[in-house]
């Protein structure tokens, strides 16, 4: 996890999370408004998506048990972070694009295996 966090492509240390939290706060209203002002959110969208009082996003990690010396999976909790309520938004509005454009998803493996059994590239079998 260490070697993870001094990873400066990835992460950098923040001077001050109250900030960090409050400049990004005002530039995510400051784009929502103009976002409303053109019309393109309603009022109560705009109310909804507002950032007030979050949290930076935090990281932890869960071990890998099935794995020797059980490594961390890193994960980023972004629950209440200033991003939050806007991600939320737009996975519901882009929701029905992605269901028309990526009409090819699968659940499993299992379901991959069945998808690609009878498909051929260059004349060759995906999967025997």
């Amino acid at each position: 996890m260490n070697s993870l966090l001094r990873d400066q492509t990835k992460f950098q240390k923040l001077g001050s999370w109250k900030n960090f939290n409050e400049k990004t706060e005002r530039e995510l209203t400051t784009t929502l408004k103009l976002l409303k002002q053109h019309q393109y959110i309603s009022e109560h969208t705009y109310n909804t998506l507002k950032p007030s009082g979050t949290h930076t996003p935090r990281l932890y990690g869960l071990p890998k048990i099935h794995k020797p010396d059980a490594p961390l999976r890193p994960i980023l909790d972004m629950a209440n972070s200033p991003y939050h309520s806007t991600a939320k938004w737009l996975v519901k509005l882009l929701e029905p694009l992605q269901q028309e454009l990526f009409m090819h998803s699968v659940k499993d493996v299992f379901e991959f295996v069945d998808t690609i059994k009878n498909m051929n590239i260059n004349g060759k079998p995906c999967y025997h």
